[in-house]
């Protein structure tokens, strides 16, 4: 009984510190030319945020090679590098933060002659944008999500694992979020 207890008092603590942080969290939607996808984020304190996304990998559906989508989990870290707010209320901030990922998908094909399989990627992630905060608790991100990874596939006599070729195109490709902060 006496563990009972102490995991009960732990609980209590725990949820008592998770009060008194700031409440500052964001649901939102992901748009990019590489897929779709919504997201949560939570301030850590002033200057922190985390943020996990679920993702669909839908850019290679959008333009016909492939006919699924795959999909993506991934939670980034994300300091606040720089910020200024205006008379009006508004705040526009830097952020830039690393992360990991692990998804499944099919990978870009570089050559045709290739056999691309669908298979699990995983890696790195970082994230670097810019985020405009309005004093209506909507707040927009532009901000590319690049990922250096592994891409694991499986082929007719062994498995294959190659460079995640997918998560550079992240890159250049930016992604616009739009979120409710509450």
């Amino acid at each position: 009984m006496s563990r009972f207890r102490f995991i009960l008092i732990l609980t209590a603590f725990l949820s008592f510190l998770g009060q008194a942080e700031a409440q500052d969290n964001a649901l939102g939607t992901s748009w990019s030319l590489t897929g779709i996808g919504f997201s949560y984020e939570r301030s850590i304190n002033e200057r922190t945020f985390v943020h996990t996304g679920i993702r669909l990998e839908s850019g290679e559906v959008f333009i016909g090679r492939h006919t699924r989508p795959g999909g993506s989990v991934s939670f980034t870290w994300n300091p606040i590098l720089s910020s200024w707010e205006s008379s009006e209320g508004n705040r526009i901030s830097f952020f830039a933060g690393p992360g990991a990922t692990i998804g499944y998908c099919k990978d870009l094909e570089i050559n045709r002659e290739e056999n691309n399989q669908e298979g699990t990627f995983f890696g790195m992630q970082g994230r670097a944008g810019i985020a405009i905060e309005y004093p209506r608790n909507i707040s927009i991100k532009i901000c590319a999500a690049p990922v250096i990874g592994m891409h694991l596939t499986k082929g007719d006599k062994y498995n294959m694992m190659r460079y995640y070729r997918y998560g550079l195109l992240q890159t250049i490709l930016p992604e616009i979020n739009i979120s409710y902060r509450f």
